[in-house]
């Protein structure tokens, strides 16, 4: 799950508005392509259409009214119904089965549960203390905990030894603050943290601990530089500190989330 999953649902009649049973649509997949089906294929769909055609559109049937979300759906190709099979998807079933029956979430969401993709390296991340507040920096790289969203609260998790795909708990990252600085500490201030250097060394590598395998989104994570401690979560701090006393606590913990579907 993640960006793979979410299909945009485009009026190929140009209409606006909710979409009724009935209705004609064309299904737009992340690759900016439309799902067609391949008539000299046995009705396989693909999702490879530049433009929209009698073979990318499907009437949506299975109720009557407006179409909500959590209705379970039907899409009818000019030879058929669209069909779940383990080896793709096909356009070309004459009769409605439980194969041609699909339920409609929002993104990020499969049968109510919010789907927790893996972290890759690249991904912008927000770190929140216990209170809800965000670990931010300001265009100087003052770093602090306290309300806010955007930008200033999103740091990339990128690797110092250049490892590419899936953030294992046990790593060692750095976060890139969206000033273009590294979160480190200073020659100065060892103890406390700002994101202010322009290249990666021991003083802007963490670990990232307080689990096992892959980080997932709404994971609880610690941050903990090699010989000195774990940054603390403490909200409304003047300034955010290493932990010197070097024990783990509940008060170094961050919720880390991301957004499921950015483009990297």
């Amino acid at each position: 799950m993640g960006a793979n999953d979410r299909l945009r649902v485009i009026s190929p009649h140009g209409q606006n508005g909710a979409v009724h049973y009935g209705d004609e649509v064309a299904l737009a997949a992340p690759n900016g392509r439309y799902l067609q089906m391949l008539v000299e294929a046995s009705g396989a769909i693909n999702a490879h259409a530049k433009g929209l055609s009698s073979l990318t559109n499907f009437a949506v049937t299975g109720g009557d009214g407006p179409v909500m979300m959590d209705d379970r759906v039907s899409f009818k190709s000019i030879y058929g119904y669209l069909t779940a099979t383990p080896s793709g998807l096909n356009g070309a079933a004459s009769q409605l089965t439980s194969l041609q029956r699909f339920w409609l979430q929002a993104p990020g969401v499969e049968d109510g549960n919010p789907a927790r993709p893996a972290l890759v390296y690249g991904t912008p991340v927000q770190l929140h203390s216990v209170n809800g507040n965000c670990l931010q920096s300001d265009a100087n790289g003052m770093i602090t905990i306290a309300p806010g969203q955007g930008s200033p609260c999103l740091f990339d998790v990128l690797s110092p030894m250049r490892k590419t795909g899936v953030v294992q708990f046990g790593d060692m990252v750095v976060l890139r603050a969206q000033n273009g600085k590294l979160l480190s500490t200073g020659l100065h201030s060892p103890y406390t943290l700002s994101a202010t250097a322009a290249v990666a060394t021991e003083e802007s590598v963490f670990r990232i601990v307080a689990g096992w395998g892959a980080v997932h989104d709404f994971d609880k994570v610690a941050l903990r530089i090699v010989d000195k401690g774990y940054v603390s979560a403490i909200d409304d701090a003047a300034k955010i500190t290493i932990d010197q006393d070097g024990h783990f606590v509940t008060s170094q913990m961050f919720t880390l989330s991301f957004d499921l579907h950015q483009k990297l």
